[in-house]
């Protein structure tokens, strides 16, 4: 499932990781041992806001790999006590998190490209401080503000990401769609799908990648 349908002018579309879809939960694709494509459920475990950079990576790279993680991995993500990570902890410590990815820290959104291209591109986490503290989510994809002149179709349009589509692992997992969360980047803003609303910084993004 790519993107909500477009009506209007000044209008605001979804785009989504093609990897996902979500008609109810949310469930990733991969391959069985014949290649043949099969669609698998996400792993969405709730996590504190210390261990939701743990759960974050996990779900990249189960997206990244297409592969359904062992129970042994999800209850590594999972264990009680985990130190939270930072954004130093990926770059200088990412072999004792995880051997096969590989990151890089962009403090700017501007400096990250959202693309929802394929597998092929990287998996981004964002970094958010707010009341609860600093946590992570996996970004799954955007909301765009799309401008166009109805009367003149062929006329190029102007998409402005104004919010990343975010899976929180302090929400539970959400239903009928692939996010949990929204951060409007205009005014800094996070909004939960129950309805909670909180003043929260972006810190900046990392990009994961298969080594």
């Amino acid at each position: 499932m790519g993107r909500a349908p477009e009506a209007g002018t000044g209008r605001r579309i979804h785009v989504f990781l093609p990897a996902l879809r979500f008609d109810t939960c949310l469930e990733f694709q991969t391959r069985d041992v014949l290649g043949r494509k099969r669609w698998r459920r996400l792993p969405t475990p709730e996590s504190s806001s210390e261990g939701s950079g743990w759960v974050a990576t996990l779900q990249a790279r189960v997206l990244l790999q297409g592969r359904v993680p062992s129970n042994e991995a999800v209850a590594r993500a999972t264990r009680p006590g985990l130190p939270g990570l930072s954004p130093g902890d990926f770059m200088v410590r990412m072999a004792g998190i995880d051997r096969q990815l590989r990151a890089r820290w962009h403090p700017e959104l501007q400096d990250c490209r959202l693309t929802s291209a394929g597998l092929a591109q990287p998996m981004v986490l964002a970094c958010l401080s707010g009341s609860h503290g600093v946590r992570w989510a996996l970004v799954v994809g955007r909301e765009q503000s799309v401008d166009c002149v109805l009367d003149r179709p062929n006329e190029s349009r102007s998409r402005v990401c104004v919010a990343l589509l975010l899976l929180d692992s302090r929400l539970p997992a959400p239903w009928g769609t692939a996010y949990n969360a929204r951060f409007v980047i205009g005014d800094s803003r996070w909004r939960g799908l129950d309805g909670e609303v909180e003043r929260c910084e972006l810190l900046g993004l990392v990009e994961l990648r298969l080594r």
